[in-house]
Order: structure tokens, then sequence, then C-alpha cells
């Protein structure tokens, strides 16, 4: 198996050439084995062009910390603290 490093290097050439459903896969396996990884949300910040794309992903940050991060204050300040950096990029939208 790959690197995480590795996955998100192919993840980021992938949005480069604009190929998001092939990066959006490739990050959903980083996700899976580090939901935490904040390079990869930002590879995601990075695929949304519209408030709709955005909308979506907070929507798929929430499913992710309900199903895969356990619930710990840190935790929940880190998705509060992603959650606000997604609203940020959303206002330039």
């Amino acid at each position: 198996m790959a690197k995480i490093w590795e996955l998100l290097d192919q993840a980021n050439l992938l949005i480069r050439i604009r190929h998001f459903q092939e990066a959006q896969l490739i990050l959903d396996e980083i996700l899976r084995m580090e939901p935490q990884n904040m390079d990869a949300w930002d590879a995601y910040m990075r695929m949304c062009s519209t408030r709709g794309d955005f909308e979506g992903l907070k929507n798929h940050i929430r499913t992710i910390w309900a199903t895969r991060v356990r619930d710990d204050d840190y935790l929940q300040a880190m998705q509060r603290f992603l959650l606000q950096r997604v609203d940020d990029r959303m206002q330039s939208v």
C-alpha cells in the first residue's frame, strides 16, 4: 500500500489537471485511514468552486467525523476549525 504522502501527491496532481473524481477516490482512501488529515481536507477544498460544493464538503466532514473520529473535545474542536475554514473559503466564491 502506498504511503499517505504518496497518495496526497497523486491526489494533488489529479486536482491540478482537474481530474476531480479520481482525486476524490484517493482522498477518501486517505481519510478512511486518517480522518483528521488536514492536507487531504485542504485538497478537498481546492476542488470546490461553488457554494453547493462547499456545502457538500461540510456535510462530508460531518459524516466522516460522526463515523470515524472518537468523541473527544480536541477532535471536535478540530472539526469546528475545519468547518470554519470551509466557510471562509466559501465566502470567496
